[in-house]
Order: structure tokens, then sequence, then C-alpha cells
């Protein structure tokens, strides 16, 4: 069993948290080196050209130790909190929204992997949905050099893992709060359909109000993804239901989170073991301890709640994080609740710095957990940087480290300290003096509009300053603004990227032909401005070459505003919006074509009015489409555009270029968010196409498929029917078969009829009614069975009669009758002899006069002699016609004599 590894810490040696520092961990991420970079203490300018990435380096000014930050695409990545096996967590400083975040950049292998890049897309799109004040906000993903990266929220504050650490821990009731924080955020997250599956301290969280953050939300699923083999998660704290790879729900992050606050509490994990697979096996072999043994000052409600979270059986566990959650808030209250305010470490209030003017780093936002870079420990790159000719930089020396070459500074002596403060102490006097000097010639002299002029000149300096200042920061945030509407305006034609193929691909299969659309829809082509200068200047020559559009309602020739302001802005770069290039949305939902936008098709392809709605809705949904990408190019070059006139502000030197600049970049502002307003309404047309499209096949689906099942049902009862018709026709003929075979089996029983073998009769015919398979066969049979069953009653009725009542003179006719003692089935014994006769020796005519006595007799009962004389009637219906006066004879008796006529009916034919 394999465990995996976090983004921060490695689980190989359970023991012992990894307390090595991020930045002395090797990490192989591609960068782009920094020519310079500004001090966070005092905004000096500083050179770090040449110098590896996060090397560490003294201000020149204020003495304070910076890390040499890296450029990633779009970010400055400025230290490095953390790395693992994927990659590493670094804080960064957006370049293009001016914040500061946490990105987390995966290693090229990865990237490389295009099930990985797909699967971490879904996560981070999935988290990033997310919006919980106790979830650490997802803000991009993206790719970087060949590298997939996740730009993250920067949460400034604690990690539980390090306050757990302290020599204070961590109070119960502020453990138990954090824990019920973190259930709240896991909540949100299980009713978005996602489980973190790596809770555990180190991705816990407090920002700078105390309020629990949880962090690498979706990332262990990712990384669960990339393994190739083995379990992913962190040894103290996985649930027993991914040790056995059993499928993974909300109750293992339950299980993972009581598994922390048992550590938190109890001051160790609940499991321990020497190796990885120990811990993880311990789990499994014995019940979670008794978290009342190692904190037997909780309170039982607390410890309850723990000894559920910890279930070995997920079916014993909170099934719900609102059951969770309840029992925690219980769990509160038993404890006396903590403090709203969290956020201390070894009982050292974080406190939150004023911000300077220049550009802010994280290290002034109030933050112990991201501060400033301290002092670099023996070991690490430190340089002194220098700044201008006339110092002299220290001298630097390369050692070497293992393998890899580090850079030790050689520390300055006391001698070059001490003199380094005199040579300042010297500049400071000579300065003073100086100053005293000039104030004591001009107070001397009275030139009193010296004085005035200098002020004035410094006015006007520091008014030019500011203004300069003021246009380059308005520039920057136009800028922003353009490229954040230019973002929005690009997600919306991406996620219509796939469109296209859907919808011809769905005409085809619904209409069978394939849908053309062959002309492609292109940027508008915008026209110059025309003025009375611009027909006798060469400037506005120049002009006429860009592509500056004017309001369509102004008559050529016209002049412009006289307007100083409005000609700075219409200058050569400044392409005005022009209301007939913004496209309006037709009545069907879908902007109109941008004038001069298409070209002429080739081949009329427009569907026509007989055409299928497939059709129809396909061709203007990818109509929408190609316009709206067309627009979004439009796009692109303003952003280009007004990222020149930007760069060009940045770069000026006075106010009277970055002016003009801020001016033609607010137009540029407002002509985006007209380009959006286009963009959206194309996107909403086409999207509405798409669904309607889309919709039109499931119609067409679900038609196809009833005219399927319509068929098959058709089909299924036309062989239901043939196959019943076939069995008919073939019980039909077996009945006929069986009805046939029934009277062959009665005519083989008149031998044994003969013999008076009547119980082998019904032995012979009963074994033969086995094989019957009809009803009617059976029914056939039956009958005689029951004739003679009937017969065999008659006979035992005899027997009883005689051996209770001996027939006198009942055997033989005038002199050799004899009389009659006993009879059983053997036969009829004949008094004073030992002659046995057997009931085949029985003929006819005697077997009617035993009937004939004993009907008559006194001594046997009437239902007795009701089934003895319908069995004489049986016996007499064997011989046919001769004996049929005999037959009824006997059975008007039996039915006189209460005889059921509904079982004469059935086994004798009604006539009777």
């Amino acid at each position: 069993m394999e465990i995996g590894e976090d983004h921060a810490t490695e689980t190989s040696a359970p023991a012992e948290a990894d307390t090595t520092e991020a930045t002395e961990t090797p990490i192989s991420i591609l960068t782009d080196a920094v020519g310079e970079f500004q001090c966070s203490k005092c905004s000096c300018r500083i050179d770090v050209s040449g110098l590896e990435a996060f090397t560490q380096v003294e201000c020149p000014d204020c003495g304070a130790v910076e890390g040499v930050p890296a450029q990633l695409g779009n970010f400055l990545l400025l230290k490095l909190l953390g790395t693992g096996g994927m990659g590493g967590v670094y804080i960064a400083r957006d370049e293009t929204l001016g914040r500061f975040v946490a990105i987390k950049v995966m290693l090229q292998s990865l990237g490389d992997d295009a099930a990985f890049i797909e699967t971490f897309r879904r996560e981070a799109q999935a988290v990033a949905k997310l919006n919980h004040p106790n979830i650490s906000q997802i803000y991009s993903f993206g790719q970087e050099k060949g590298q997939p990266y996740i730009v993250m929220e920067l949460v400034n504050g604690e990690r539980v893992d390090e306050m757990m650490e302290t020599e204070e821990g961590i109070a119960p009731a502020l453990a138990v709060r954090i824990c019920y924080e973190v259930a709240q955020g896991l909540s949100a997250a299980d009713e978005a359909g996602i489980v973190h599956g790596d809770i555990k301290p180190e991705n816990i969280l407090l920002d700078i109000k105390g309020r629990a953050k949880i962090v690498d939300f979706g990332l262990a699923t990712v990384a669960h993804a990339a393994a190739a083999e083995g379990i992913w998660g962190t040894p103290y704290y996985i649930a027993p239901e991914k040790i056995r790879r059993q499928k993974v729900d909300a109750r293992a992050d339950i299980y993972s989170l009581g598994a922390t606050l048992y550590h938190i509490l109890a001051g160790k994990p609940p499991f321990e073991g020497e190796t990885p697979v120990a811990v993880v096996k311990a789990r499994l072999e014995q019940p979670p301890p008794d978290l009342k043994e190692a904190c037997p000052d909780l309170p039982d409600k607390v410890v309850s709640v723990v000894a559920r979270m910890l279930a070995v059986e997920r079916t014993e566990r909170y099934p719900t994080y609102k059951s969770l959650i309840s029992d925690m808030r219980k769990a509160l209250l038993a404890l006396g609740d903590a403090p709203a305010k969290t956020a201390r470490r070894g009982g050292k209030q974080i406190r939150i710095k004023k911000k300077r003017t220049s550009t802010p780093t994280p290290a002034q936002s109030g933050s112990e957990e991201v501060g400033h870079v301290p002092a670099s420990p023996p070991g690490r790159k430190r340089l002194v940087i220098r700044k201008g000719n006339n110092k002299k930089p220290i001298s630097i020396k390369k050692t070497r480290t293992g393998d890899r070459a580090t850079l030790t500074p050689t520390p300055p002596t006391p001698e070059e300290l001490e003199r380094k403060r005199q040579a300042q102490l010297k500049r400071q006097r000579a300065a003073i003096t100086t100053i005293a000097i000039i104030l004591a010639v001009v107070l001397s002299i009275g030139i009193g509009g010296f004085v005035v002029y200098r002020k004035q000149a410094t006015i006007k300096a520091r008014a030019e300053y500011f203004a300069c200042l003021n246009a380059k920061e308005s520039c920057l945030a136009l800028y922003t603004q353009i490229m954040g509407t230019a973002s929005n305006s690009a997600l919306l034609v991406a996620k219509s990227s796939g469109y296209d193929d859907t919808i011809k691909n769905t005409v085809l299969a619904i209409t069978g032909v394939a849908l053309v659309v062959d002309f492609e829809v292109q940027a508008p082509i915008e026209r110059e401005e025309t003025s009375e200068a611009s027909a006798t200047s060469t400037t506005n020559t120049e002009a006429s070459a860009t592509h500056t559009i004017t309001d369509s309602t102004q008559p050529e020739g016209a002049e412009s505003s006289p307007d100083a302001e409005s000609a700075e802005i219409e200058s050569e770069e400044q392409p005005d919006l022009d209301t007939d290039a913004v496209e309006a949305v037709s009545t069907n939902g879908a902007p109109e074509a941008v004038e001069d936008a298409e070209v002429e098709p080739v081949v009329d392809d427009t569907p026509g009015a007989d055409a299928p709605p497939v059709t129809k809705m396909g061709y203007s949904a990818i109509v929408n489409l190609k316009k709206l990408r067309a627009m979004n190019a439009r796009m692109q070059t303003l952003v280009e555009t007004a990222e020149a006139a930007n760069t060009t502000a940045q770069k000026a030197a006075i106010s009277t270029t970055a002016i003009p600049k801020a001016k033609e970049l607010k137009g540029f502002a407002e002509k985006s968010e007209l380009y959006h307003d286009s963009i959206s309404a194309l996107a909403k047309a086409a999207k509405a196409g798409y669904e309607t499209v889309i919709d039109l096949k499931k119609a067409y689906d679900a038609e196809v498929e009833a005219t399927r099942l319509a068929e098959v049902e058709a089909q299924r009862q036309a062989e239901e029917a043939s196959r019943l018709e076939q069995e008919r026709t073939e019980r039909e003929a077996l009945e006929v078969q069986e009805q046939e075979r029934a009277k062959q089996d009665y005519n083989s029983i008149k031998l044994l009829f003969a013999a008076n073998d009547f119980d082998g009769i019904v032995s012979q015919l009963e074994q033969s009614l086995a094989g019957y398979q009809t009803e009617e066969g059976r029914a056939a049979l039956q009958i005689t069975i029951d004739r003679f069953k009937g017969i065999v009653a008659m006979r035992n009725i005899l027997i009883e009669s005689i051996n209770a009542e001996p027939f006198r003179w009942g055997w033989g006719r005038g002199s050799a009758q004899r009389d009659i003692s006993a009879a059983s089935k053997d036969g009829i014994s004949i008094r004073d002899t030992d002659t046995v006769h057997a009931w085949k020796a029985v003929g006819v005519g005697q077997m009617l006069k035993l009937v004939d006595n004993y009907l008559g007799s006194r001594n046997v009962r009437a239902t007795d002699k009701a089934k003895l004389s319908f069995g004489a009637a049986l016996y007499c219906n064997e011989f046919g016609d001769k004996a049929a006066a005999k037959t009824k004879t006997y059975l008007n008796q039996a039915l006189n004599l209460g005889f059921p006529r509904d079982v004469q009916e059935r086994v004798l034919n009604k006539s009777w």
C-alpha cells in the first residue's frame, strides 16, 4: 500500500512533521528572470540582473532583506511558501489586476498529461463555483511554459498545524470552533457534490479575523487522479474506506476532520506507528482510542462527537453535515464557546501595519504568515546591492553545497561599518553647513524675489509631478478595466467553442443533409474621420490610415469641435466608437451584422422557407457564432491598442504626454464596454440557438426511440400471437391424441376386469395418468379411474358386510350352495372347508347375488348401501347394453339412497 504526498508536507515519515523551510526545498519551476524590483519598505528600485530567483538581497537604502522575485506570465512570484510532489505554492502579485494571490504551479511533466490537465481543469471549475467564507476561493486556472497553475485566495493569518506546535497549543473551545467552521465549509462543498479528500491541520488556515478557511479544495482529488497506483491521503487522517478502496463520499471528510480535531485536542494523532503502513493499518485493526483518556477534563459531549466522527464503519458516523454541525454547536456550548478573535500565536496579537503609498506587498497587509522576508539564516543566498558607482560593493564569493552552487556574501568588517557611519555623518554636517551658508547669503543680500521664484518653481514642479503620476495611475486603472472586460468577453467566446460541431452534427443526424455556412464574418472596416483639418493636414492624412471611426450622423467636411481636450482625444491612436459599428440585437434575439462586417458569400447557402426547423435554427446559431468571434477579434485589437497607449503613458516623463493617453484609454474603456454588450448579446443568442438545436435533437431522438419501440412491440405481439396459435394447435392435437390414448388405456384393462382385479386396474390407470399432458386427456382417463374406484368401494363394502354378517347359502346354486363365512381382498371363504375362492373366480351372477343380499340386509348402513348400489351400477355398466337394465336399476336405487347426483353425472353419462 502506498500513501500519497500533499502539496507542502511529506508523509513518508509520520513520526514527526516536516519542518524544513520552503525555500530550501529544490523545485524545478520554469520562470523568467526579473531585472529589478521595488523594495517593500522604502520603494527603492533594486537592480538584481543576473541573480537567481528568491535569492536574499539587502536594500541599499533601508537595509531590509528581500527575496528576488520571478516572473511567471502575468504573475510576479514573490515568495515560495511550500513544495511537494506536484509543484510549489508561491505568494504572487497579479500584475493584471494588481492584487496579491497564492499560486500553485505544477511540474511541467504534469502539463504533458492531457488527462491530468482535463481533470485538474474540471476540479478547478467545480471548486471555483464555491463561495463560502470558510473555503479559500479559487480565482483562475491556466498554463505557462507547459506548467499548469491555479490561482487562489491569499489567506493572511496562521496555519493550524503551526499553532499546534506552540507551547500554548490550541484551547479546546478554539479547536472545536475551528472544526465547526470547517464543517460548515465542507457542508457547502457537499451540497455542490464536492469532496475535499485531504482534510488535515496543514490544510486549515486562520485569516486575520480568526476565521477558519479550508485550502487545497479539490486538489487532493486531482492528485489522487494523477497517482498511477496507491492510496492518496495523509496516514494520520485518512478514512478507512479509502484504504479499502471503497467509494468515497462526504463521510470520509467527516472522518478526517474528526482525526484532525482529536490531534488538536489530545496533542497526538488518534493512530500512530513506525511507518505509514503501520499508521494506516492501526485504524483497521483496533477501534479509535478514547479521547477521555488523553483529555480527562473534556466535556462528554465533545468526546462523543469526536468518537462518532471516528467510527470505522461509515454507516456509524454522522450521515450528514447538518447533524454534525448541530452536535458541534452543542459541544461549543458545553465548552463555553471560543473568543471571536482567534488569530493569535504564542500569546502575541497580530497587528496590521499602515500601508505605504508605494506598491504594497503581502508584508504590509498585516499578516505574520505572509510577512516580509526575514534576515536569511547562515547558508542562505544573500547579496547586498549598492546604488550608483561611488560605493564599493562588498565582495561575493561562490561556494558549493553538495551539487548546488550558492552565493555566500562576505560580511562587512567593523572598520568598514565605522567608516560608512562616519561618512554619513560627514555628509549630514556638510549639508547642514551648506544650507546655513545659503540662508545667510540670501538673508544678507535680501533677494526676496529669488525665494518667491524658487517657491513657485517648486510648486509648479510638484504640480507637474503629481499630474503626471495621476495620469499614469488613471491609465493603469483604465487599462486594467479594459483587460477585465476583454477577459469576460473572451470567456463568453470560450464557452461557445464547441457549439459549431455539435450543431452541424445534430442537423446532419436529423435531416441527413450537412449544414453549410461558407462565408466568414470579418471585423468591421472602420471609416476614416473626415474634417476640415484632415483635408489640409499631413497628420490627419496619416490618421486616415489608422482605424478611426467618426459619428455616422456627422456630414463630411464638418468642422470638428474647437475644444482642445476633444482635439487631443481624437488623435491618430483614438478609434472613437461609431454607433453603427456596435451590433444591435435583432427581433429574433441575435445581433444584426456590423456594417461592412460580412463579405459576399460565394454561394447563397441560406436555408429556404421550407427547410426543417433544426436547419434554420442551426444556421442562425452558427452565423451568430461567427459574428461573435469577429467582434471578439475586434475587442482583442482594441486591447492591443490600449496596451500600446498605456505603455506610452507609463514611460512618459511629462504630464502633457500622459494626460492625452488617459483620455484615449477612457474612450477605449467605453468602447470595450459597448463591444462587450454586443458580444454578450451575440453569445446569448448563439447559446439560445444551440440549446434549441439540442432540444430538437432530444425530441428527434425520443421520436426515433418511440418508433423503434413501437416496431419492436408490434413484432413482439406478432411473434406472441404466432406462438400462442402454434401452442393452441399443438394443444388441440395433443388433446385429441390423449383422449384417444385414454380409450386405449381403458381397453388395456379388460383382462384385469375379467379377473375382478379392480385394485390392479386403478393402479395401472393412475400410473398411466402421470404421462398425460393435457387437462382434457387427464379428465377422460380420470373418469375411468373413478369408475373402478367405485367398483373397488363396492367390493370392500361386500368384504366388510360378509365378515360382519356371513351369507347363508350364499355361494353357488342348487345343491352346490354353501355358506359364505368370511371374505378378504384375496377371496371368499366357504364354511366348514378350507377352500378360499379368489375374486377372479367370482362370476357376474355370484357378484350381483352378494350385492342384492346385502342391499336387503338391515345391518348395512344406508350410506354403504348407496355406495354398494352405485358400485354395482358401475360394475354392470362395464358389460354394456346387455346389462343396461341392471345398471339402471342399481343406479336408481343408489340415487334413492342419497348418492350424490353430481358424482353420478360425472362418472356415468347424464342419460343414466
